[in-house]
């Protein structure tokens, strides 16, 4: 097959693809010729991100076929958008130069330009964004009944709500492909982030002032439905409660609807709520999409806008709008501004301090505010442990307003937790594990840096470590997640604080020992100044740090511990506290190969570290020593009330510091406070355990049973129930 026939071949099945997009709506198979119409806007992607050389030897008659699919009315919406996401992956997948790009795409991105141009004046007011949603005339409707000019000016506000839908989902569809980190269209999108960004900003804004009392009384309504609700158009429909559960939606249920009028403005309020829906949904996404280039970040004013339109509403906004508020606008921007290919460090840390610092604070203070009530109000109605929810069946579960409720607050609360967690993570950029720490003290040379990619966003991290306040603030909200009753959020945090908690342990207690040699006091220095602002890194300082670990994390990790709710995460929260007790006793243990004296409160090293002429001793003040008894005077109600000796926990704890597996570590500890836990020893003793036929050999099915712990009139010990507690693993 020569050139001319591949060529002529490709465009009959170009042709093809696009008979299939515009179904007769009223064939008696439409679904099924939707279904084929979605399939053939996906081939023609695949094809465009598969082969875009190929398609490009037929571009002008190919973007022709797809401009006369757009305009034709027969033609859906969301295939138009995917006509439109096929046009520009074609153009960026093509080896073509960035002026061809540029004029190519042009023309496929100026109609959603324009659009949003129009959108504005819409955008302005309360009572502008209220007359294109439609509410006048559904107000009229309500108040004098279903007349000829209102039947029109209702079709007219669907059809505009129509028009501004396909734009965003077009834009977005178009976004999602095109824009990112390398992509060959961010020029292009970059060019037109002053006419993206503050449109989209006043859409969420107007859509968050709908939720507020204030703005909605202030508009001259006429009907009592208006006045009281707004025609249920802020309530969730049965399908969204459905959907939220987990359920399929019961198309068959209906509420009670009067004549034909009532169907009309039933299928109007419907209609309208649908709409702000799919409105909000698709401006998150525009606007986190938006955040991969840094030319958003260069609109002016763009740190006070943001704010302002996407939370000055925040105490009247639905709690079931968080969770996508956070997802998919908050933790999206948060981990890309500063974080740009080619951009240098210190102009990343500069750009995420100026935006952040405007909302990131208030926001940690409203959230953990926000969540404390929220689960307050559900624990005092009472609530099931998440576990049980998602184990029962479909079959078992109504939607009733207590489960959609506790539904809408678990999602917020991961949402919350994700976005602390990457927090967490960006901060860790700049601190790494304790383990290559504790390394680097021992040698005294600092590791290359890592190559392999992490989550979170290193110029936040550093932002948020060069800002005391923000430091703190970060550090207190993980906390707050860890009191929440939902175990994949409280996990989700653990996991981070694992592996940032022991460090920071180890940077607070550096300025208390004296480095030995100049190698070892720059690595001192280099970590020590990373903190400085957050935390005082003088010689008698590091009181934030120390302080935080051992009693505001030692409270939290308790709670985790001592909570029926979160009994799977026990585990991670006795790993957590087991290397942070391992850890604290790094610099005065036998893994450094030299000595570490003590420094006194004055700076001056401890008289007696230097009087032994540099032998290993272990003096009342060590620093380590003094963190661990701190820690342990946190817990020591929690262990009266438990009748734990807490003397003799001491001597568990310091036998742990000196045990390098982390498994064993774990296990010591988790044995030394088992009657604390929040398990009863008749359940935990009463779990079946799994053969282990590794081990089932003819030497120990021949054993005398005199030689085992398993009496039929003797309780089952914790070594053999417990499955972290391996001897074969963790002893030497």
């Amino acid at each position: 097959m020569d050139a001319d026939e591949a060529r002529g071949l490709l465009w009959a099945i170009l042709q093809k693809c696009a008979q299939y997009l515009a179904p007769a709506l009223d064939a008696p198979d439409a679904r099924e010729l939707r279904t084929v119409a979605r399939r053939a806007t996906a081939a023609l992607v695949r094809l465009a991100v598969a082969v875009p050389d190929s398609l490009m030897l037929v571009y002008d008659d190919l973007s022709q076929l797809v401009r006369a699919r757009i305009a034709d009315a027969a033609v859906s919406a969301p295939i138009k958008g995917h006509l439109s996401e096929f046009l520009l992956a074609l153009i960026a997948g093509a080896s073509c130069s960035l002026a061809q790009r540029r004029q190519l795409a042009r023309p496929v991105v100026q109609p959603l330009l324009d659009a949003l141009r129009d959108l504005a004046p819409a955008l302005q007011q309360p009572a502008d964004f209220a007359a294109l949603l439609g509410l006048p005339a559904l107000d009229h409707a309500c108040a004098r009944g279903i007349d000829a000019n209102t039947s029109r000016a209702l079709l007219a506000a669907r059809d505009a709500r129509g028009r501004v839908l396909q734009m965003l989902s077009t834009l977005y569809v178009c976004l999602n492909r095109t824009l990112g980190a390398g992509a060959a269209l961010t020029p292009l999108w970059s060019e037109c982030a002053p006419e993206l960004v503050p449109p989209l900003l006043l859409l969420a804004r107007c859509l968050h002032a709908l939720w507020s009392p204030a703005a909605r009384t202030n508009l001259p309504w006429e009907s009592r439905e208006a006045r009281e609700s707004l025609f249920g158009v802020l309530d969730m429909s049965p399908a969204e409660c459905a959907s939220i559960v987990g359920l399929a939606a019961d198309t068959d249920a209906a509420d009670a609807i009067d004549g034909a009028a009532g169907v009309q403005l039933a299928a109007e309020t419907g209609a309208v709520r649908h709409a702000l829906g799919t409105l909000r949904e698709r401006t998150y996404k525009c606007i986190g999409r938006l955040a991969a280039m840094p030319a958003t970040f260069e609109v002016a004013d763009l740190p006070a806008n943001f704010a302002a339109c996407l939370f000055a509403d925040a105490e009247s906004l639905a709690a079931r709008h968080w969770r996508f508020l956070l997802a998919d606008v908050a933790a999206p921007v948060l981990m890309h501004v500063g974080n740009w290919p080619g951009v240098d460090a210190e102009s990343g840390r500069a750009t995420a301090a100026r935006f952040a610092d405007a909302w990131l604070r208030p926001l940690f203070a409203f959230c953990t505010r926000r969540l404390d009530a929220e689960w307050a109000e559900l624990l005092a109605h009472g609530m099931a442990p998440a576990a049980e929810l998602e184990q029962a069946g479909a079959e078992q579960m109504s939607v009733t307003d207590e489960i959609v409720h506790e539904r809408i607050v678990r999602d917020w609360t991961r949402a919350w937790s994700q976005l602390v967690a990457e927090l967490l993570a960006s901060v860790a950029h700049w601190i790494p594990g304790a383990a290559q720490i504790e390394n680097e003290l021992a040698s005294g040379a600092r590791s290359p840096a890592q190559t392999s990619p992490k989550a979170g966003n290193p110029a936040l991290g550093a932002y948020v470590l060069g800002s005391g306040a923000a430091f703190s603030d970060t550090l207190a909200t993980a906390l707050a997640v860890l009191r929440y009753k939902d175990a994949a959020s409280v996990r989700r945090v653990l996991l981070q604080l694992g592996e940032l908690a022991p460090a920071l342990a180890l940077v607070a207690l550096m300025p208390m020992y004296a480095p030995p040699t100049p190698a070892h006091a720059s690595v001192c220095a280099a970590y020590t100044a990373r903190i400085s602002s957050a935390v005082a890194a003088a010689d008698d300082a590091c009181s934030g740090a120390f302080t935080w670990l051992a009693t505001d994390l030692a409270s939290a990790l308790l709670h985790v511990l001592r909570d029926v709710f979160l009994l799977d995460q026990q585990d991670a929260a006795l790993a957590l506290l087991a290397d942070l007790l391992y850890y604290s006793a790094s610099l005065a243990s036998d893994r450094m190969p030299q000595h570490w004296a003590i420094r006194n409160s004055s700076g001056d090293i401890d008289q007696r570290a230097a009087a032994a002429g540099g032998a290993r001793i272990a003096p009342v003040g060590d620093p380590g020593r003094v963190f661990r008894r701190a820690l342990l005077q946190t817990m020591r109600p929690a262990l009266e009330a438990a009748q734990i000796s807490a003397d003799e926990l001491e001597l568990t704890i310091e036998e742990l510091a000196c045990v390098s597996l982390a498994k064993r570590r774990r296990a010591l500890l988790k044995a030394a406070l088992l009657p604390m836990l929040a398990v009863e020893t008749s359940q935990l003793f009463s779990q079946p355990q799994p053969t282990r036929v590794a081990n089932d050999s003819a030497l120990s099915r021949s054993a005398p049973q005199s030689w085992t712990n398993k009496h039929a009139d003797r309780s089952t010990s914790l070594l053999d129930t417990d499955a972290q507690f391996d001897l074969g693993s963790i002893m030497p």
